[in-house]
């Protein structure tokens, strides 16, 4: 049981279901066939309208979008953000050893360290509220107000991945992170609890870049 899509009930479930279809298609067509980058308008217009409509469904009920604090208490939360994050560390770490280890050529398209002015506030906060208004908020609620929980992580999880290709940026760590987020989303009822995770996920993304770029050009 989640309490995201909890309100939205009947004719709204299906109108719900079928505004997160469209946000989605609309997402990905204004990415693809107009090259909107991450922080353009129209992606932005797009993630306040989509959230704005399951609202209006939801009649107002905040629990429904999880615009509360998460199930269970932030302390209980950061503490498993805290072990997926070093998990995620640590998977990196051996991936990159055995890359290594098999003599793999080393990564071309690094960060530059004077580059991580202009980069860390969209990696770290733009990119994370946007992605988490459409394919959590706006494409959760209404999946699992007419599906359930479990089906709103298996389409949120497919429609990241998605539009990771689409981006041109079919990392393995995107390609699996929308089903950790939105597992996350739907587990503890507060949007807040994956916008964390993408923000700080974004973030080792970054740090990892940077210092590659220095260990590797010493």
């Amino acid at each position: 049981m989640t309490t995201i899509g909890s309100a939205i009930e009947g004719r709204r479930a299906v109108m719900a279901f079928t505004a997160s279809l469209a946000v989605i298609s609309l997402d990905w067509w204004l990415i693809w066939f107009n090259h909107y980058p991450e922080s353009s308008e129209g992606r932005w217009a797009l993630a306040f309208v989509g959230c704005a409509i399951q609202l209006a469904l939801a009649r107002g009920n905040l629990d429904a979008l999880g615009l509360v604090e998460p199930i269970g208490g932030w302390r209980r939360w950061l503490r498993i953000c805290s072990c997926l994050l070093a998990a995620v560390v640590v998977i990196g770490a051996m991936a990159f050893a055995v890359w290594r280890a098999g003599d793999n050529p080393l990564p071309q398209h690094l960060i530059p360290m004077r580059s991580l002015g202009t980069r860390i506030i969209p990696m770290c906060l733009l990119t994370p509220l946007l992605e988490e208004a459409i394919y959590r908020v706006a494409l959760c609620v209404g999946v699992a107000a007419l599906l359930g929980g479990r089906w709103a992580i298996v389409v949120s999880g497919i429609a990241f991945a998605v539009v990771h290709l689409v981006y041109g940026n079919p990392s393995p760590e995107n390609q699996l992170g929308g089903f950790f987020l939105a597992w996350a989303y739907i587990r503890s009822g507060s949007i807040y609890v994956p916008l964390i995770l993408h923000s700080a996920g974004n973030g080792l993304v970054l740090l990892a870049h940077l210092g590659a770029n220095v260990f590797f050009n010493t």
